[in-house]
């Protein structure tokens, strides 16, 4: 690794400061314009009984990504020390985003999981698509289609899987774990119990559960798309199909880039199962 200035620079910048800085905010707890800009997008009124809960379930998914990536993050950094790097080292980002993700689905199992001490639970009928809806739950693993068909093709009609593709190979078979492991974690939280509390609470947990279970699946399109498209751009052969497949790599990182907006601003899915008749709880003011 050089050690001039901007050397240094361009690796503590961005492979440590970055990453750090992300830590930092995360152990914080959710400000009251952050929770309220989630509550609106939620459609949950907070109030005295559910400000705590939200305020721990945001803060937690939050800190349970950022710590499981940060040390991951200075992967992508390596070729800055050690020079020509391994072909799989060249695209490795999506290595601390597999932990963010990890991160995020654990934290919001756990939260929904964690009912210590109740005694009594609602019995309303839940499903995973009452969470997310089936046709988005099922997005990524019809991304990861098109990925394999891609990778099949070059290993069956040319001269063997090139050395710039080798790398897609555990990238793709992470995303598909991944994706399998996102249908399970929205799954899980459809079928955890939900403790009987007041309206305003369970209207809450019904909203937190939809913004871990919108989490856990938009991490696994993120992940499909990435995939998918720089296996494509990888494929395309120089000249002019490299530039006739640019507008599906341009797709599929804007993709990949609002899928990662909705995990990181925590946005839900607001939940179909609505509970009929009950009051409209009081709002919380500052």
């Amino acid at each position: 690794m050089d050690t001039d200035a901007a050397s240094l620079f361009w690796f503590l910048v961005p492979w440590v400061v970055v990453p750090g800085v992300f830590v930092v905010l995360a152990l914080r707890s959710p400000s009251w314009r952050q929770m309220t800009r989630w509550a609106a997008a939620a459609q949950v009124t907070i109030t005295e009984n559910n400000e705590g809960l939200i305020a721990d379930r945001l803060g937690r998914a939050r800190r349970y990504r950022s710590l499981a990536s940060f040390p991951l993050w200075w992967i992508p950094g390596v070729p800055l020390i050690i020079g020509p790097e391994p072909a799989w080292l060249t695209r490795s980002a999506w290595i601390p985003l597999t932990a963010y993700i990890v991160g995020s689905m654990v934290a919001g199992l756990r939260g929904a999981g964690d009912h210590r001490g109740v005694r009594s639970a609602t019995l309303d009928p839940r499903s995973a698509s009452d969470y997310v809806p089936a046709n988005f739950r099922w997005a990524p693993l019809a991304l990861l289609g098109p990925s394999a068909i891609l990778l099949a093709a070059i290993e069956l009609f040319g001269a063997g899987v090139p050395i710039q593709l080798r790398w897609h190979v555990p990238q793709l078979m992470v995303a598909a774990a991944v994706a399998l492991a996102a249908e399970g974690a929205v799954r899980a939280l459809a079928s955890q119990p939900q403790p009987a509390a007041a309206p305003s609470v369970l209207d809450a947990d019904d909203a937190l559960r939809a913004t871990g279970a919108t989490a856990a699946v938009a991490s696994a399109v993120m992940l499909a798309l990435l995939n998918l498209g720089g296996l494509v751009s990888a494929a395309a052969p120089r000249g002019w199909v490299a530039w006739a497949t640019m507008p599906i790599g341009v797709v599929t990182t804007g993709g990949a880039c609002l899928m990662l907006w909705m995990v990181v601003t925590q946005q839900p899915w607001v939940p179909s199962r609505r509970r009929a008749g009950r009051p409209q709880p009081a709002p919380l003011g500052r």
